[in-house]
């Protein structure tokens, strides 16, 4: 009985319209995610040779190790969830500092030049002073006097991290051959720290977790409920064969209602006991 209770209230509080979902800031979590047991990492990655594929499967499997949540296992033993990392190099500038560094060396060589050249000009006027005027010449070709400047330094090569996005699949699909599903959850790295990646998954565990929480907050209040439902269906002499009955319709409407359904998380059970009046008070009785 209470698991009919507690799926009419979840399906009826986590299981908004599609199109919502998909508008909604908050991502939703489906029951398979916060269920599942074990989970396994697999990457997709054209073009990069298997150790490099490789070695990103490990550092996935070493932060689900830390994280614990769930068993990591291999691809071919049937996960519960496949993780596939699906990776995008992003290519960055050489850095602040190293950009600041080339900047700065082109500008001391720049100056360099015109110090030299400004100092061979000097040497190449000739003047001569008739009364009380001077007068000074100046060959012009000198301007286009360009020492051998020092090579300067190449600029700093772009850096790569590794980007890309994080896609959460039911594993099941693997046992029946069937066809990959949509995702049951994603996070897009934003390129954001040395390693997006990491980030993404961090961003996953937190949505998780959120879930895992607010799921576990969720049945305190399904098991709430239904002792108020059972109390009602005593003093009102409701058969114990109808009770099940009673628990999943009153769960329907309050799960479906935000207000309903913020007075219940405040334990007030004022629309509990008018549902049940309205919905499950056996006929006769007071």
């Amino acid at each position: 009985m209470r698991f009919l209770c507690w799926l009419a209230f979840l399906f009826a509080v986590f299981a908004p319209p599609v199109a919502a979902q998909r508008s909604s800031p908050q991502p939703f979590v489906p029951l398979e995610v916060l269920q599942a047991k074990t989970i396994a990492v697999a990457v997709y990655w054209p073009g990069a040779g298997w150790r490099d594929k490789a070695e990103v499967q490990a550092e996935g499997e070493n932060f689900l190790r830390h994280w614990k949540q769930y068993a990591v296992v291999r691809v071919s033993q049937g996960p519960d969830l496949i993780a596939l990392v699906s990776v995008e190099p992003v290519g960055r500038s050489g850095g602040f500092w190293k950009t600041l560094a080339y900047a700065l060396s082109v500008g001391a060589a720049a100056y360099a030049r015109s110090a030299q050249n400004y100092e061979h000009c000097q040497g190449q006027i000739s003047g001569s002073r008739v009364g009380n005027s001077e007068n000074y010449q100046v060959d012009t070709t000198c301007y286009g006097y360009n020492p051998t400047p020092a090579a300067a330094p190449p600029p700093p090569p772009p850096n790569y991290v590794l980007g890309g996005t994080i896609l959460l699949f039911d594993g099941k699909f693997l046992r029946t051959n069937a066809p990959i599903p949509e995702p049951l959850l994603f996070a897009d790295a934003d390129n954001h720290g040395s390693k997006p990646l990491i980030g993404a998954a961090k961003r996953l565990r937190k949505t998780i977790e959120d879930a895992q929480k607010l799921l576990s907050d969720r049945m305190a209040l399904v098991d709430a409920l239904m002792a108020k439902v059972h109390e009602l269906a005593v003093a009102n002499k409701l058969p114990e064969s109808e009770e099940p009955a009673c628990n999943q319709k009153i769960s329907q409407q309050i799960g479906a209602n935000k207000e309903m359904l913020g007075r219940l998380e405040q334990r007030n059970f004022t629309d509990v006991e008018n549902l049940f009046q309205k919905l499950c008070k056996p006929a006769g009785s007071n």
